[in-house]
């Protein structure tokens, strides 16, 4: 009874100390997306050391942009390593493009290309258009203009307006055919025009 009562009370704890890392993490991005940096920089400062991937990558941004702190890449780069690290899949996005770009970080296109497609595979639209937009252009991969739309409608569907730019130039330079076979491979029905 007293082994039920001790795991009972330990879960409970554990349950708040998540939920409280939740809130203040939701506080953190509403300081931050309402340009309240110095809040942000704190709250995300004291997630950050705790693990927290989403709060990692948060200040990897700051950092990158200057925002309540200098600019400082190797800083921001390592920030967004840890979060990509940690799961977070806006960390793996920020840190291709890093890797990408040389940015804080010696250009490496194997690591750039790895992470941005554990981010695409995750849903992140930006990285989908990326990786789209990759195949498009046969950069860092074969061209594949079946590849290049299928992620395309995948960024699109998840709601990214750039990709349906894309998307309508990519179809332009493909054949009925292929273009069906992007549908299928992205998983969704062609809307009839």
């Amino acid at each position: 009874m007293c082994k039920k009562t001790i795991f009972f009370t330990m879960l409970l704890l554990f349950v708040l100390v998540l939920s409280a890392a939740a809130t203040d993490l939701a506080a953190g991005v509403k300081a931050y997306k309402s340009g309240d940096f110095k809040t942000a920089l704190v709250v995300f400062q004291g997630l950050a050391a705790k693990g927290n991937a989403e709060a990692q990558t948060y200040l990897g941004e700051m950092y990158s942009r200057g925002e309540e702190v200098s600019i400082d890449f190797d800083e921001a780069t390592a920030w967004y390593k840890k979060g990509a690290e940690g799961g977070d899949t806006r960390g793996q996005y920020l840190l291709s493009i890093a890797y990408s770009l040389g940015m804080g970080i010696d250009q490496n296109p194997a690591l750039a290309d790895k992470w941005l497609r554990m981010a695409a595979d995750k849903g992140l639209p930006e990285a989908q258009n990326t990786l789209g937009l990759a195949y498009f252009e046969g950069k860092s991969v074969t061209k594949d203009l079946v590849q290049a739309l299928a992620w395309t409608i995948k960024a699109e569907t998840g709601g990214l307006a750039d990709a349906k730019q894309n998307h309508v130039v990519f179809e332009r330079e493909m054949t009925p055919e292929q273009i069906a076979a992007a549908y299928k491979l992205a998983g969704i029905t062609p809307q009839t025009k």
